[in-house]
């Protein structure tokens, strides 16, 4: 899904560009969907422009997305990073297992705020620090790498639910933060260690 920024670097801390996004998602497209992706490079083309291309004709890139040269320079924001991820698969690869609350959706320009709410609602982004999506703000390929994991393996997606019974925070407090996620043919199993309280309130044995 994701290469390096050199034979052997995978610059972290590097700001993503609109040519590595666009690349990250038309990889991730092409494999979900099972389309061809020529990245043989044009005469007179960039290494990115068949992935530009492939990007375009599937409807991955927002109206913002800059054109030429400038898609290799250009830092893409966290909203448009949304918009073409949530293109790369089907919605219904992305169920709704959280319904955590976006502060700031309202400063979201209204193109990316359906592809914002999709993720967050899959659990597949959670916000910043301060909960807010902030998205107008860069990435680095640190953290993009991180969602793209969490958009391709549901089991690292992280469900919220604001309404959740009172009678279960017993049970919650006794949870190991891991667990095992499976899907089987429209359904996903997940299995927790339990660990009973004691009478001082902490975790006693599994």
């Amino acid at each position: 899904i994701m290469t390096g920024t050199g034979a052997k670097t995978f610059s972290p801390k590097d700001t993503l560009t609109w040519s590595q996004a666009a690349t990250i998602a038309s990889v991730i497209h092409s494999r979900y969907y099972g389309t061809t992706l020529d990245t043989t490079v044009p005469e007179g083309g960039d290494w990115y422009t068949p992935y530009m291309n492939y990007a375009a004709s599937a409807g991955l890139l927002p109206s913002n997305c800059p054109s030429g040269a400038a898609a290799d320079s250009a830092y893409i924001n966290r909203s448009s990073i949304a918009y073409l991820l949530a293109h790369a698969v089907d919605a219904s690869a992305l169920p709704e297992i959280s319904d955590l609350s976006i502060p700031d959706i309202g400063s979201v320009g209204a193109e990316f705020q359906p592809s914002v709410r999709l993720l967050y609602a899959a659990g597949v982004v959670t916000g910043m620090d301060d909960g807010k999506f902030h998205g107008e703000r860069y990435t680095t390929r640190a953290e993009i790498a991180t969602v793209v994991t969490t958009l391709l393996m549901p089991s690292q997606r992280v469900s919220h639910d604001s309404a959740e019974n009172s009678d279960m925070a017993d049970y919650e407090g006794s949870l190991e933060n891991d667990c095992v996620m499976a899907k089987v043919g429209g359904c996903y199993y997940c299995a927790f260690k339990y660990y009973s309280r004691k009478s001082d309130g902490t975790a006693g044995s599994a």
